[in-house]
């Protein structure tokens, strides 16, 4: 058949266009059936997602400026946001992945920790008034700058430590805080 043969003009033998039929069919089913298997044995991903007023955006060095209502929220495990007036991201040359993120001013971080050995989650908001900075590959974020932390108990009631240091580094990945120059205060409601 030439390329200037009309469709209209092709012949094709009945029995040979419910082959292919049936093949797709089977194709059909086959993925269907694969395909949930595939999905569970997909590699696990950390997720990070930066929102904001502006961008600008520097090619030669693979960072990215935002301004304006900054917001950074990482899914890994645990879920953790990141809110600051300006934020400073490099990105790995392929582009696919933060390696390192720099908030700049007033900045408040939030995470809910993964459950520990004991199914304990850990509510976790921290601020501090000079910047914070996110690690990717180390998965930890320093606070610096009169830095303060409330730490509670996923569905306990009450008991909240306040933490107040210089700098305060989260480690995601063990659920570590290491606080510079700490004062800790504890309140524990009374029961009547």
């Amino acid at each position: 058949m030439s390329l200037k043969t009309p469709i209209v003009e092709m012949h094709t033998h009945p029995k040979r266009v419910l082959g292919v039929l049936t093949l797709v069919l089977a194709a059909l089913v086959l993925l269907v059936s694969v395909g949930p298997a595939v999905a569970q044995q997909a590699k696990a991903t950390r997720t990070a997602i930066v929102e904001a007023d502006d961008l600008v955006i520097d090619l030669d060095k693979d960072t990215w400026e935002f301004t304006g209502n900054c917001k950074l929220n990482i899914s890994a495990g645990h879920t953790a946001q990141m809110t600051a007036p300006r934020m400073s991201v490099q990105f790995s040359g392929k582009m696919d992945q933060i390696l390192q993120l720099i908030a700049h001013g007033a900045v408040k971080f939030h995470v809910v920790t993964r459950p520990n050995a004991e199914g304990i989650r850990r509510d976790i908001s921290v601020s501090a008034q000079k910047q914070a900075i996110y690690r990717e590959a180390a998965q930890t974020i320093e606070i610096i700058g009169a830095a303060v932390a409330d730490i509670s108990t996923v569905g306990a009631e009450g008991e909240v430590a306040h933490i107040t240091g210089d700098k305060i580094t989260a480690n995601l990945k063990t659920s570590q805080i290491f606080v510079d120059k700490p004062h800790m205060k504890i309140e524990t409601p009374l029961k009547d």
